[in-house]
């Protein structure tokens, strides 16, 4: 059995430093997957309500089974001083290789009783394929699960329209049926549109989806793209499964036409087990009335 004598160690003070800054490469790795950030985010629109000046909507997304603390009470905590009206979850929550709702049913119990919480499917729960079961699970929970379904949410005299999307790699009729009925919103409505994919907003996959841009929307909220999983600091997301190097749009607020998308970083892993400089994020959007110009 061979073993460094102390003598060893000082007399080679790199053995030391190479020991430390693997503690530390260590404890960064845990605070890049753990620690988690809240992004603010002040969404001004002419079609915002009276009733919805300062209405601020907390967004989860890619939580993909991660546990934050027991029963995940340090995302509750989060989400909690961030003062809720309405809590959106937009997709991939659970994950198709991880089929134990057992987190999600206490994590969907508590945010339901924070705000009137609303979620869709992502990518991973249409692979894991039980959706009898997700949607079972929003009922017990008090969430609503919105598959291509409009609601209307009310505040202080005034109403909003949410769209949830499921997530889409082909069209379907009741997804067309949605978005049309999206389009003829009345224009004294804000809309607002629950999306996993961000691409669905502007890129219709040369025809086998569906631009969101086409149909009018004032604020889409997404996911999916974990933030390009390791970002450059300061500039962008580096890789994208599917989506290449340097992808245009993995995280952050977004201008279009007349409405704006939100993308969360999201907060868990999928393929790739490890975040850099791209730490779990909670979004916190807050609408405001802007006159038009």
């Amino acid at each position: 059995m061979r073993y460094l004598k102390i003598g060893t160690w000082r007399q080679r003070p790199w053995l030391w430093a190479a020991a430390a800054g693997t503690v530390l490469f260590g404890v960064w790795l845990y605070d890049q997957n753990n620690t988690i950030e809240v992004t603010e985010y002040a969404v001004g629109s002419s079609r915002v309500p009276a009733g919805f000046e300062a209405f601020r909507i907390v967004q989860l997304s890619d939580l993909h089974n991660a546990s934050f603390g027991p029963d995940n009470r340090r995302l509750l905590e989060k989400v909690a001083a961030a003062r809720p009206d309405l809590i959106v979850l937009t997709g991939d929550m659970s994950s198709w290789n991880s089929r134990d709702t057992a987190l999600l049913e206490n994590l969907y119990r508590e945010l339901a009783g924070m705000a009137p919480t609303y979620c869709i499917l992502g990518n991973h729960e249409v692979k894991y394929g039980e959706l009898e079961e997700l949607q079972q699970l929003a009922a017990r929970t008090g969430t609503h699960l919105l598959r291509n379904e409009l609601v209307e949410i009310e505040r202080h005299g005034d109403r909003m329209v949410l769209l949830g999307l499921d997530d889409v790699l082909e069209m379907k009729p009741e997804m067309t049926a949605a978005l049309e009925r999206l389009a003829q919103t009345p224009p004294e409505q804000m809309r607002v549109v629950l999306t996993h994919r961000p691409h669905t907003v502007y890129d219709d996959e040369e025809g086998r989806t569906f631009k969101l841009v086409d149909y009018g929307f004032d604020l889409a909220l997404a996911g999916h793209m974990h933030g390009g999983q390791w970002r450059i600091p300061y500039w962008r997301g580096f890789l994208v499964p599917r989506y290449g190097f340097f992808p245009k749009y993995t995280g952050g607020v977004h201008a279009f036409d007349d409405g704006w998308l939100v993308i969360s970083r999201g907060l868990g892993n999928g393929l790739v087990p490890q975040r850099l400089f791209n730490r779990p994020e909670v979004v916190v959007v807050t609408l405001h009335h802007e006159a038009e110009k």
